[in-house]
């Protein structure tokens, strides 16, 4: 049985790069530029047998250069924004085809991380998995929190995990995720979590060693800034963006992308969730942006 979409994956090494080179920002009189990498480290703890324990290493630093300030407060935009993450996954092969596991994360989303108990963060998460009537076919049960998510509470999941052939493959409800091979050489992948995270990629191949792709990305994120005088307020990041780049296999298991691409829709806001978008708010003008990943897949 495939791990649920969140829960694992085929990168044990990952790096990446997002260089969003200065726009207004709007009613400010200040420019606004970024410098995003993020890297994660997946490692086998206990690989093998019914049981498998991984452990996972995560880290992202986004340098802002910017004059402006967060127009309610007053406060400078922070020019540099940590996300340090720990945490494993756990999962255990049952009788009859069942599964079960769970994921847990602490990390310290913040300008100052770990300086404090209050730049602390944590995620929990659980699943099962039961085989459906139609052979190669799951139903998914699960469970996640996240104290900086979008989402203040634990969100329920449920999805059918439908395998009708080698070309398509999807993950139907929460989460919603398909992968489908509609041609040779073409392949389309999409997946939406609650509540405004979207991704679709589109990829052709090109060669043997090469693709091109085309997609989707709307982001969001949050740092519990330093200082702050209400402990539930969250610093949140959103974007819109539209990459265009190629694929190369470096090796058989080693990927490198480039790509380029148009990001909108590009604001952040202080607050205790998204009703308070329109307060202490930097909306940015759209433009382009840059980016380089690199991966090892197994």
């Amino acid at each position: 049985p495939a791990v649920p979409p969140g829960l694992g994956g085929r990168v044990p090494l990952g790096y990446s790069a997002i260089w969003t080179p200065a726009q207004p920002v709007a009613r400010g009189g200040a420019d606004f530029a970024s410098v995003r990498q993020d890297a994660v480290l997946r490692l086998p703890l206990w690989p093998d047998g019914p049981d498998a324990l991984f452990g996972v290493l995560g880290a992202r630093h986004v340098y802002t250069r910017t004059s402006a300030v967060l127009p309610d407060s007053g406060r400078p935009f922070p020019a540099h924004l940590w996300d340090v993450r720990v945490g494993a996954l756990y999962r255990r092969e049952l009788a009859g085809g069942w599964s079960a596991g769970g994921a847990f994360s602490a990390s310290s989303p913040s300008d100052r991380p770990f300086g404090s108990p209050r730049e602390q963060a944590y995620a929990v998460a659980g699943f099962v998995q039961a085989p459906a009537a139609a052979d190669g076919d799951y139903w998914l049960l699960a469970l996640t929190y996240d104290t900086v998510g979008e989402v203040r509470f634990p969100v329920p999941g449920l999805a059918y995990l439908w395998n009708p052939s080698d070309r398509l493959s999807a993950s139907l409800g929460l989460p919603l995720a398909v992968s489908w091979r509609p041609v040779d050489g073409v392949r389309v992948d999409a997946g939406y979590l609650p509540v405004r995270r979207v991704r679709a990629q589109v990829t052709w191949e090109v060669g043997p060693r090469a693709d091109v792709f085309a997609g989707f990305e709307w982001a969001n994120e949050a740092y519990l800034l330093a200082g702050r005088a209400d402990a539930g307020e969250r610093l949140y990041a959103y974007q819109k963006r539209v990459p265009v780049g190629v694929r190369v296999r470096v090796t058989e298991h080693a990927v490198l992308d480039l790509a380029g691409g148009y990001a909108f829709d590009r604001f952040s806001f202080a607050g205790r969730g998204y009703a308070d978008r329109n307060r202490d708010r930097i909306d940015v003008a759209p433009g382009a942006f840059l980016q380089a990943r690199f991966a090892l897949r197994f």
